[in-house]
């Protein structure tokens, strides 16, 4: 009978027109489960009072005038009060789902995949319910980091990171406001050497793989490449990351992978001019192609590396 009323409930509430629908359908939902309070068919109207709660909360990450934005704090008292009084309902089950949902912690970061050498850069950081991250970065070569991002198991990666060598750490705390919502900041990135490095990000100071909550890569370096299609012409330019002027007798090595019939293969070689231009004709659309640029101890990789 109460998922029935529920139901019906909830078809009134979505088909109806009125601006206070939702008001009185969380005063229904209220005044339900008051009515049921001494048996676990109330434990159901909490959950729906809770998911309610949730809903709210995150439309206030849209409406930053919202009161709800701590609406997630509700929610979970009600998902403690239903489990203590009663554990084993099913509506004690939903609300454990739920409370899951709004704990559950996320990352994401966001950074240039070409860095200036040894000059701070930034990281764009979204998270949910992260206090605080260290960050470890690794030398890695090319050939090493290709081969890495074909691993899929989890304690495959941790081998293979726990055999680089460190390069440098450091750490940062996150603005935790208790909402249990997304919030997003940027950090800086300690200067880095020129080269490719394996950055993983992680809750605990000490390696953990289970703590580990993300891993990007980042180059640094001072080279940039300009590149255009035109007239069936590949032109490229290499200039300096930095002022933007043009770098002369670079050497740019054009390769691409996992080619077949139907995806042409290229292996070229050319050097930047006093403009630092290098074109060549082609008829044939590559794919995969990653482009390697070289001047003195310099080394840059653009494309698919």
């Amino acid at each position: 009978l109460v998922r029935v009323d529920l139901v019906r409930v909830l078809f009134v509430k979505k088909h109806a027109t009125f601006k206070t629908k939702n008001a009185l359908y969380l005063e229904t939902l209220k005044a339900s489960q008051e009515t049921y309070k001494t048996t676990e068919a109330s434990a159901l109207y909490a959950f729906e009072i809770a998911q309610i709660y949730h809903l709210e909360a995150k439309s206030s990450r849209v409406n930053k005038k919202s009161d709800n934005r701590f609406k997630n704090l509700e929610a979970i008292a009600i998902y403690e009060e239903i489990l203590e009084k009663f554990p084993k309902s099913l509506g004690a089950k939903k609300c454990k789902t739920l409370k899951s949902q709004i704990e559950q912690k996320t990352l994401e970061i966001r950074t240039e995949k070409h860095v200036p050498i040894n000059t701070n850069s930034l990281f764009l950081i979204r998270y949910k319910n992260i206090d605080s991250l260290y960050f470890t970065s690794y030398k890695i070569h090319q050939k090493d980091l290709l081969a890495f991002r074909k691993m899929y198991k989890n304690d495959e990666k941790t081998k293979f990171i726990q055999q680089l060598e460190k390069h440098k750490s450091w750490n940062t705390t996150l603005r935790n406001e208790g909402d249990y919502l997304p919030h997003k900041t940027e950090i800086i990135v300690p200067k880095l050497e020129g080269g490719i490095y394996v950055i993983v990000s992680s809750e605990s100071k000490e390696y953990n793989a289970e703590k580990i909550v993300g891993i990007t890569t980042i180059q640094s370096t001072n080279l940039s490449l300009i590149e255009n299609n035109f007239d069936r012409k590949k032109n490229y330019q290499v200039v300096d990351r930095n002022t933007g002027k043009p770098i002369k007798k670079a050497t740019i090595h054009i390769k691409n992978d996992r080619v077949n019939s139907y995806k042409k293969s290229i292996d070229r070689t050319l050097i930047s001019n006093k403009n630092g231009f290098a074109s060549f004709q082609s008829k044939n659309r590559h794919n995969n192609v990653h482009i390697t640029v070289i001047k003195k101890s310099d080394t840059a990789v653009f494309g698919n590396y």
